[in-house]
């Protein structure tokens, strides 16, 4: 008797597992889970510093996650090494002094929170340093910032909206103390229009199916 009964116990945490693992996208080969999603949720929400109660399986977070799949697929391509031990351990300390984690167990906690064991946070933390890593690599080279554009923005932008919000004129900043960071905020808008323009040919390229309901 015992034993009739365990069969549909295990046939019921079977299904559940496959609800639970559902394939949410397919990318080319590679397949995008249900818990994947759900899980780079929780870790975009930790990293963001939001409660866990907001982390949510949004077709933002779908789409990220699509096109990661889509980055490592040409990482794997182009052999490119992947981020060390010693760079996703600089990095988690990093993430941690900026969420004002003081210990190990405050950590081990914070990461219960958003219901993300050490093993799930390593796993998303390389792939997005893997992947801005990539970024950096492939195309930093290319964007180049004219002293002209810098000061172009500085006129036409900069100085415009710090006047709207009721700046006085004596307390606009000079274009000498301000030129490096116009001029990083200039370079990180031409990187990312390179990359998502990189990004839109490798969707026209990819078969991708979207098979979740998303909000």
């Amino acid at each position: 008797m015992k034993r009739l009964l365990f069969i549909p116990l295990l046939l019921s945490a079977l299904t559940a597992a496959q609800v639970v693992d559902r394939i949410v996208a397919t990318v080319n080969n590679r397949v995008v889970t249900q818990s994947d999603w759900d899980e780079r949720a929780r870790f975009d929400a930790l990293l963001a510093g939001r409660p866990p109660e907001s982390a949510q399986p949004t077709a933002d977070v779908l789409d990220r996650l699509i096109d990661m799949a889509m980055v490592h697929e040409q990482l794997e391509i182009l052999q490119y090494t992947r981020s060390s031990p010693e760079q996703l351990a600089a990095q988690a300390l990093e993430i941690r002094k900026q969420l004002g984690i003081k210990d190990d167990a405050e950590w081990r906690a914070r990461l219960k929170s958003y219901r993300l064991s050490e093993r799930a946070f390593q796993r998303n933390l390389a792939d997005q340093m893997d992947m801005l890593r990539f970024i950096d690599v492939r195309f930093r080279p290319s964007v180049q910032i004219a002293p002209r554009e810098v000061e172009e923005y500085f006129s036409r932008n900069l100085v415009p909206e710090l006047s709207a919000k009721g700046t006085p004129p004596e307390k606009l900043p000079r274009l000498r103390d301000v030129e490096d960071q116009i001029e990083k905020l200039l370079a990180e808008r031409r990187l990312n229009t390179l990359f998502n323009s990189w990004l839109q040919s490798l969707r026209k390229q990819a078969k991708i199916q979207r098979l979740a309901a998303v909000k």
